[in-house]
């Protein structure tokens, strides 16, 4: 889906381009997004991590105020592969949650 953008990005090969990450991070800026309360939290790109033909993309958002709905949009490359499933996994106070969004619902709330 980036590399519609422009030249390819070789992810995880001694050719990668050296904008991979910021490219990455615009794109997953275009596509995820998440609310707290109504309220849009700041990402922080962490960086990735590609094994074969998966790239693990990592994000954290810190100093989360106390909630009651988390809201989560996760359309990452479901306009090229509709058939896409994205897994987002949170820990919040410590406990872990999964998530599995899809083309069909591409947002999910978490309720606290």
């Amino acid at each position: 889906t980036i590399q519609d953008k422009g030249e390819p990005l070789k992810l995880g090969d001694k050719f990668e381009r050296d904008d991979s990450n910021a490219r990455i991070e615009d794109y997953i800026r275009e596509n995820f997004e998440l609310h707290l309360d109504n309220r849009p939290l700041n990402m922080v790109f962490i960086g990735k991590e590609v094994e074969h033909d998966i790239t693990y993309c990592y994000l954290e958002v810190t100093q989360i105020p106390d909630f009651a709905i988390l809201e989560i949009r996760h359309e990452v490359l479901h306009r090229i592969f509709p058939d896409q499933l994205n897994r987002v996994e949170l820990i919040i106070n410590g406990r872990k949650k999964a998530l599995d969004i899809t083309k069909e619902q591409p947002k999910q709330v978490y309720n606290n």
